[in-house]
């Protein structure tokens, strides 16, 4: 390496004047002052660096405008997605979200859940909740509102009854989004849309039932219908809004009129249960009358085919008789006879003589057989006596 005169690198004239006065790198003398007429300019060092810079970084030169415009680009882009939740196009969506991308307003495409990249200034996307339960709250009692923030559709629901009461009610829509897209475009407000729709279906329902049955056994029955009603009308709204379920929290009569209408209710339960009572004995008694009524039936019934039956055996046997008389006259009456005879004399005691030895007997009275029997029947066996020994003598 050359040195200049031996003057060192930085090109310094001194040499050895004056003995060991050497100059340093700036040609500073002997410690003197700083500069002189043989240092450096810092003017100039200045401005070369300067335009270095802008040389470096677009001053005036077609490559330095290209790289500045660029770095805007890249600022400008770092801003937007920033200000739109994510960054140079890098955004995440969430377990049970959907991503809707629209590019230029248009919407292009859906995003499941994970990291996803768009492209920055032409693409925006919109994160909807497609596993969150929403829900929709009506007739919700005007004291729980402050004044300062109260919602007139958030008053107590008063509705007409199909036998014109008035009922309050108060219940609840569960839903989730079914669609993102028809969710996002085609309602401008699905959730008040949602809103009206539950509280027109729950009037019509009530309107088509008595107050009786709504705040009673007919509550269940009420709520199922107005969520099927529910649930078909959002689907002809092609809103992107499926409906879970609607719970009813409060459906009784107004308040300035409920102790009245307690007491009527009360008086309707008593006459009800009144009526069950007289209901419950009229089902205990009538089946027992009913019985009755069929066993006399069936017994008069019997005593009458058995009398007819016996009035016709008669009238046969009557029959029989008289044709057997008017074939053997003689035969017959002496049959008649005998057997009358059997059925006055069958438990009698009697003495039969045939007429061969009626004249040869000899009456005497049996004193011992009177003494130890009745007279009673002393004389009812005396009697018979005689006649069959008239009889006897007769025949």
């Amino acid at each position: 390496m050359s040195w200049n005169q031996g003057g060192g690198p930085w090109g310094n004239q001194g040499g050895n004047q004056g003995g060991n006065n050497q100059g340093n790198p700036w040609g500073q003398r002997g410690g003197g002052g700083n500069g002189g007429p043989d240092g450096p300019d810092l003017d100039e060092m200045l401005r070369r660096s300067q335009e270095r810079f802008r040389n470096a970084f677009g001053g005036g030169s077609p490559k330095g405008s290209g790289l500045l415009v660029a770095l805007a680009v890249v600022a400008v882009i770092a801003l937007q997605g920033m200000t739109q939740g994510h960054f140079l196009g890098f955004y995440r969506i969430n377990d049970g979200e959907v991503a809707v991308v629209q590019r230029f307003g248009a919407v292009v495409r859906q995003e499941p859940p994970g990291l996803r990249w768009l492209v920055p200034l032409a693409e925006k996307y919109t994160a909807v909740s497609t596993s969150r339960i929403n829900r929709v709250e009506l007739g919700v009692p005007a004291q729980t509102t402050s004044t300062r923030n109260r919602d007139s559709s958030n008053d107590n629901l008063m509705m007409l009854s199909g036998d014109s009461n008035m009922v309050d009610v108060q219940f609840t829509v569960q839903w989730r989004v079914s669609d993102a897209v028809k969710f996002l475009f085609n309602m401008r407000n699905p959730d008040m849309t949602l809103k009206m729709a539950a509280e027109g279906v729950m009037r019509e329902v009530m309107g088509q039932n008595q107050i009786m049955t709504a705040i009673g056994s007919g509550r269940e029955a009420i709520r199922q219908d107005v969520e099927k009603r529910l649930r078909e009308l959002m689907t002809t709204y092609d809103a992107g809004i499926n409906v879970d379920s609607v719970q009813l929290q409060r459906m009784e009569a107004p308040a300035p009129v409920i102790d009245a209408f307690i007491k009527a209710q009360n008086a309707q339960q008593d006459a009800n249960k009144a009526v069950n009572i007289a209901e419950g004995y009229r089902s205990s008694v009538l089946p027992q009358a009913r019985a009755e009524a069929n066993r006399m039936l069936e017994e008069a019934r019997a005593y009458k085919s058995q009398v007819v039956a016996g009035a016709q055996g008669d009238a046969d046997r009557f029959t029989q008789v008289y044709n057997a008389y008017k074939q053997a006259q003689t035969t017959t009456t002496t049959r008649l006879y005998l057997e009358t005879m059997e059925q006055v004399l069958g438990g009698a005691n009697k003495l039969v003589l045939d007429g061969a030895t009626a004249g040869k007997a000899l009456p005497y009275l049996p004193l011992d057989t009177l003494r130890r029997a009745p007279a009673a029947t002393t004389a009812t066996t005396a009697a018979p006596a005689a006649s069959t020994h008239n009889n006897s003598g007769n025949n």
